[in-house]
């Protein structure tokens, strides 16, 4: 009786007469598909290069800076874009290209260091009042009431005047302004995320093995709760450059002088009804409506990445 023969035993993954390593990539690449909406959307691709080129000027403007951004000369006060000048000077004759660059510097720092605060704030506290329930997401979300009831601009302008009289005025004093103020939207958005994962068929499974609750939230909740949160801080940190202008154009902001895209628009608000140095109001306006809208298009991407109706395209 003859032997059967053998049948080729099937790789996992792999189609008839595929090499394993091509299934891997084609399974590599499948899952990256997400990535790839990004990447194949023109708006957000525009953004985030916008963005990280306005990084990398910021990270190497002792390098870019064609004149020493600090330094007054009272020879060249108010002097219009020129071949020297190409953005101008200021009322105490600082090249406006160079502060412009330092500006960057401190604006994006600004943004990123308060969003960071205020995710370690948020993350936390949405994360456990969400999975904890009952009086712990009572006491946390009459916590969020009371602190949402005061008006954010006036809330800010006292803690800065209250701060300024601990903490050396500057940068560190604005973070921390923006920072107790910032971190109830992304509570919010945490907890409201927690509470549509709660009941999950996973979440029951880790309870019946045993998993504490700060376990479920530290290693099921909050990493499936990630997407919309990533885009949340997307949209959050252009708001926080605005507000951090809107301090500094009430004069409550980092002291000079230190630029900021918001410092330079107010000082060159008092020189617009003269019309002595209009030129000084557009390069921080301009670049502020830049990062505004940067940061609006890569987050309308990452909204298309992380959204579960597109997980099937």
């Amino acid at each position: 009786m003859s032997a059967t023969p053998s049948m080729p035993a099937k790789t996992s993954g792999a189609r008839h007469g595929e090499p394993a390593a091509s299934a891997r990539e084609r399974l590599i690449f499948k899952r990256s598909s997400p990535w790839r909406r990004f990447l194949r959307n023109p708006l957000a691709m525009i953004g985030a290069i916008v963005l990280l080129l306005l990084i990398l000027s910021a990270v190497l403007a002792d390098v870019l800076v064609p004149f020493d951004p600090y330094k007054a000369v009272f020879q060249e006060t108010l002097q219009q874009p020129s071949a020297k000048h190409l953005l101008g000077t200021d009322h105490i004759g600082r090249d406006v290209l160079s502060r412009m660059l330092y500006a960057g510097r401190y604006s994006l720092l600004i943004g990123f260091a308060v969003q960071t605060i205020t995710l370690l704030i948020g993350l936390p506290l949405g994360g456990w009042a969400g999975a904890k329930g009952g009086r712990t997401d009572f006491v946390i979300m009459r916590l969020l009431d009371v602190m949402g009831s005061f008006p954010t601009l006036l809330f800010q302008l006292v803690l800065v005047s209250v701060l300024s009289n601990y903490v050396p005025a500057g940068v560190w004093t604005v973070v921390l302004a923006l920072s107790l103020t910032g971190w109830m939207g992304i509570t919010w958005l945490v907890r409201a995320q927690v509470l549509s994962l709660r009941e999950r068929e996973f979440i029951a499974a880790s309870r019946a093995l045993g998993g504490s609750e700060w376990h479920i939230v530290r290693q099921h909740l909050i990493p499936n709760a990630l997407g919309p949160i990533i885009v949340g801080i997307s949209f959050g940190v252009p708001g926080i450059i605005g507000a951090e202008a809107g301090l500094s154009f009430l004069g409550l902001g980092i002291s000079p002088p230190t630029p900021t895209w918001g410092q330079m628009l107010g000082d060159a608000g008092k020189y617009i009804q003269s019309m002595s140095g209009w030129y000084m109001i557009i390069p921080p306006a301009v670049v502020m409506a830049v990062v505004l809208l940067s940061f609006q298009f890569v987050g309308d991407g990452l909204q298309d990445v992380f959204n579960p109706r597109n997980s099937s395209r």
